[in-house]
């Protein structure tokens, strides 16, 4: 082999070397790239859910709250003196009105969870909101019975009842959400 033709076969050699050389760095590069691309849409969408989540499990916790003030205020009703029990069902009122509007608030809420999904969170958002209504109404039974001077014992045992649920779905709520969250969810479906 002359020398001439060793040059050319080198300079081939590296101008083929070169050029796959860059086409591997450019196919890695573009995979970076997307990679870079595919994690920030995904912080951007985790951050939208955790905020949308976090607004609801607060929203589901003041409702609550305020309602377990009032179901606490009636149960105090009946064992108040005479004396009191105006100021007491002003009290009672004054509660369940803040109560009702802390609940009237929460479809804004449920629906951006909604919207934002997964379905999984919207089912457990849905199972909360309800289980927190069912509670609302029994307090609401409770509240006109006691206030009406009528027996009340079996609206008590079911305001009870109903409270223990909702308490448990709302968990459940934010169990889920953190599941989506932390990643486990989308881990275990696929």
């Amino acid at each position: 082999m002359d020398a001439g033709l060793a040059a050319v076969l080198g300079a081939t050699v590296g101008a083929v070397g070169t050029g796959g050389a860059a086409a591997i760095s450019a196919l890695m590069g573009r995979s970076q790239t997307r990679l870079q691309v595919q994690a920030e849409h995904d912080r951007i969408l985790r951050d939208a859910r955790r905020i949308a989540y976090a607004k609801l499990a607060e929203a589901l916790s003041r409702s609550m709250k305020a309602m377990q003030q009032c179901e606490f205020s009636i149960r105090t009703y009946k064992v108040t003196p005479e004396t009191r029990r105006q100021e007491l069902r002003d009290e009672v009122d004054a509660e369940s009105a803040e109560a009702e509007m802390l609940y009237q608030a929460l479809p804004p809420h449920m629906a951006l969870v909604s919207i934002e999904g997964p379905v999984e969170i919207s089912l457990a958002a849905a199972e909360a909101h309800k289980s927190l209504s069912q509670y609302r109404l029994a307090v609401v039974r409770f509240r006109h019975v006691l206030l009406d001077g009528e027996s009340f014992d079996s609206l008590m045992v079911e305001s009870e009842r109903r409270r223990e649920i909702a308490i448990r779905k709302q968990s459940d709520f934010v169990f889920a959400a953190s599941r989506i969250l932390s990643g486990a969810w989308v881990r275990s479906v696929s």
